[in-house]
């Protein structure tokens, strides 16, 4: 019998209606410049022609409130929906439209919904995160004395296996592995640096890998004239090894494949000696220890960097460390937690709180960071690091810093912002004048 090509059979589980239309949107003001009480108005504009029938369907999320509101509009002749709300707390409201059919299907453009979310913030300036623990440097004080302990004439660095050094025979691509103990993963990674360091030496930059199990071998990026860098991964895992290796590696830190995964278990989490966070953080400090004593280092630049976790990671290893020159981040994960329990901020997606999670939280280690930080990115769309939260860590740095609010963006998308999409740049608090 003849087989049926699979091709045949994608039109049957394509859901919903295509469409060419396009969405966008953005606020009447710069997004983070409202007071509380002020109207905020937001405007979606069709950017071609919608199908006919076509409408908007609308929802609008606040800090604060349990419930989300939301509508059907008819598309105007224009092309715009305009809605405009208002925030009685320091804080921010999300609202999302999507172009639906007149059966309330989305209407899909290149596989996605046709769809467009806006934020804006009120009085965000005022928010801070909730008491820390009054053991919080005491605590922390400790674990980095176990970095400390790390032997460094034990650490291996070693030229990286032939299928990961890459077709430019210009750089160095090794691997590092620093011991911390029987009982603990050791802090592992990847070296990429130019095979030829300049008289005075060269920058070193250490990139933090987002949730996951990023820093399996090491990326494109890595490969810097200007730079020596380094990519820290997160658990301590041998780098450069089979899909197998990792695989079932994930599976054993990751509550054996079970709900959540590693740093969700709640057991741990009620104790900070348990938390899964707390060895990353040491691995991170051994790390940043074993970068210091690199052939090549100028002896004073040196930058920390990370997205989400990584830019978790980013800012509690500064606040611990006294001696980085900047941090670059975006979408900083594990901020303000407690905050959805206790003042209603939006929480994003999390462990499930416990006070000893207090620990991690990246807005309390903010507070100690004294080098310049540059938030590159806080998506006003993101519910992973949801922009109240990501506000406390700016609003609390203690040295020079700057953030860039992104209209539609989230912690996955990465890289730049939308096309056209609207921002609004802060530095040390006061609006800038360039996007």
């Amino acid at each position: 019998m003849k087989r049926i090509p699979s091709l045949l059979l994608l039109p049957v589980l394509l859901p919903f209606p295509a469409s060419a239309a396009t969405l966008r949107g953005e606020t009447t003001r710069p997004p983070v410049s409202y007071r509380t009480g002020e109207p905020i108005e937001m405007r979606f504009t069709m950017q071609d022609a919608a199908p006919d029938g076509a409408r908007l369907r609308w929802t609008v999320e606040k800090d604060g409130e349990s419930e989300p509101t939301s509508g059907i509009a008819h598309v105007a002749p224009d092309g715009a929906l305009v809605l405009t709300n208002a925030m009685d707390r320091p804080g921010f409201l999300r609202a999302t439209a999507t172009l639906v059919d007149a059966d309330g299907h989305p209407l899909r453009a290149g596989g996605r919904p046709v769809s467009f979310t806006l934020g804006a913030g009120a009085d965000v300036s005022a928010l801070r995160s909730l008491p820390e623990p009054e053991d919080f440097d005491a605590f922390w004080a400790e674990a980095k004395r176990e970095a400390d302990a790390a032997d460094l004439a034990a650490a291996e660095v070693r030229d990286a296996p032939a299928p990961f050094r890459g077709k430019d025979r210009a750089f160095m691509v090794r691997t590092f592995r620093v011991p911390l103990g029987a009982d603990a993963a050791p802090a592992t990674g990847w070296i990429v640096a130019p095979g030829a360091t300049p008289e005075g030496g060269l920058p070193i930059r250490v990139d933090f890998c987002d949730y996951g199990m990023g820093g399996q071998k090491p990326e494109p990026w890595m490969h810097d004239k200007e730079a020596i860098r380094l990519l820290v991964n997160a658990h301590g895992f041998e780098p450069g090894r089979d899909a197998a290796y990792y695989r079932d590696f994930m599976y054993r830190v990751s509550n054996g494949g079970n709900r959540g995964g590693y740093g969700f278990r709640n057991a741990e989490n009620d104790d900070p000696r348990t938390c899964y966070f707390r060895g990353m953080v040491v691995r991170d400090l051994a790390a940043l220890r074993l970068a210091r004593s690199l052939p090549g280092w100028n002896g004073k630049d040196l930058t920390l960097a990370g997205r989400g976790q990584g830019g978790f990671q980013a800012v509690a290893v500064a606040a611990l460390d006294g001696g980085v020159s900047s941090c670059e981040i975006e979408a900083p994960w594990l901020c303000d937690l407690g905050a959805e329990q206790e003042l209603g901020a939006a929480a994003g997606w999390r462990p499930a709180y416990r006070p000893a999670l207090r620990y991690f939280d990246a807005a309390n280690f903010a507070k100690r960071v004294r080098c310049p930080v540059d938030v590159a990115r806080c998506g006003l769309a993101d519910t992973t690091s949801p922009p109240s939260g990501v506000s406390v860590l700016y609003n609390q740095l203690a040295g020079p810093k700057a953030i860039r609010y992104v209209q539609d963006s989230r912690l996955q998308d990465g890289g730049p912002a939308p096309d056209g999409a609207q921002t609004q740049r802060l530095s040390s608090g006061k609006i800038e004048e360039r996007p």
